[in-house]
């Protein structure tokens, strides 16, 4: 589920947040990914009445993110867990290997080189990335998600293309 489309204006919103250190707006934009969520959450307890849920997010790319000096993804993930009353946890590790920005769709299609960090059990995970473009990158974190333990993952994003 997204909050926006990922038309001219909100493009231009996301890539001002992540690239010109703008962390306000990505909290703002965190904060409505959190009322967009509250229903859907909901779902996820009754789906995975194991546990409550956890939040955590696909890695920006290793390099992508000591250029910002931050994860826009960990960013969006832990204001969403805080203003779910969730816990959030860094599941996924990425790593090195080409960004996903300015790819072909058909270069995108892989995904990035996600691995797992630890067991999650049975539960459900609300899994957050700040653009879906192709999927890829929801894709293979869900599947690591999965392999890890998890039995409901629910995607999250800002925007998505349309």
């Amino acid at each position: 589920m997204a909050v926006f489309d990922y038309d001219q204006p909100v493009r231009a919103v996301v890539l001002a947040a992540k690239n010109r250190a703008r962390r306000d707006i990505l909290v703002d934009l965190a904060d409505m990914l959190v009322v967009r969520l509250r229903g859907e959450v909901d779902m996820a307890v009754v789906a995975a009445a194991h546990s409550p849920p956890l939040v955590t997010w696909i890695p920006a790319n290793p390099r992508a993110r000591r250029r910002r000096g931050y994860d826009q993804g960990r960013l969006i993930a832990v204001r969403v867990a805080a203003g779910l009353g969730l816990e959030s946890a860094s599941l996924l590790q990425r790593r090195s290997g080409p960004a996903q920005t300015g790819r072909s769709l058909h270069a995108r299609r892989g995904g990035p080189d996600l691995s797992p960090r630890t067991p999650v059990g049975p539960r459900a995970v609300v899994l957050v990335d700040d653009v879906c473009t192709s999927g890829s990158s929801l894709a293979v974190g869900a599947r690591q998600l999965r392999r890890m333990g998890a039995d409901y993952v629910l995607a999250a994003v800002v925007a998505r293309v349309a």
